[in-house]
């Protein structure tokens, strides 16, 4: 459930994250294949690389932290980390 409580909402995002961890990355990895195969298929460049990420957990709450954090706690709307 939502809150605005910083610390819980980080510790719900560690969990979220390292549970859904693998999840990413075969998200990645189903991107980057479709990617690559329309690319191939469209003929119009050539590419040598396509690549993806998945950020990790610290760099995910330092941005949600940067981006987002005080706009909600200043409209006082409950949030969950993992949906930023």
């Amino acid at each position: 459930m939502p809150s605005l409580n910083f610390e819980l909402e980080s510790r719900n995002f560690l969990l979220y994250y390292d549970n859904n961890r693998q999840l990413f990355e075969e998200a990645k990895n189903a991107c980057i294949s479709i990617i690559a195969s329309l690319l191939r298929q469209s003929k119009i460049v050539e590419v040598t690389k396509i690549e993806g990420r998945i950020k990790n957990k610290d760099e995910c709450i330092k941005k949600f932290h940067r981006k987002y954090q005080g706009k909600l706690e200043a409209k006082e709307q409950p949030y969950r980390i993992q949906d930023y």
